[in-house]
C-alpha cells in the first residue's frame, strides 16, 4: 500500500489511477497543500495593499 501511495499520490498529473483510498487522501492533501502554498505570497500582498488602502483612507477622513 505504502508503494502505491508513493507511485500515484501525483494522480491527475499521471495516469495511474489511485489503487487505495489512502492514495486517494495523500493525493488530495498533496494538491490542497500545493494550492495553498502557491496563493500564500499573493494572499499577503493583498492583505498589505488593503492594510495601506485603509490606512489612507483613514488619514483623509480626518483632515
Amino acid at each position: 500500500m505504502e508503494k502505491d501511495i508513493i507511485l500515484k499520490h501525483m494522480w491527475g498529473a499521471t495516469a495511474a489511477i489511485p489503487k487505495y483510498r489512502e492514495s486517494l487522501i495523500v493525493g488530495l492533501v498533496d494538491d490542497v497543500q500545493a494550492v495553498t502554498d502557491f496563493f500564500m505570497p499573493l494572499q499577503q500582498r493583498f492583505a498589505t495593499w488593503r492594510r495601506k488602502q485603509l490606512s489612507r483612507v483613514l488619514n483623509q477622513i480626518e483632515k
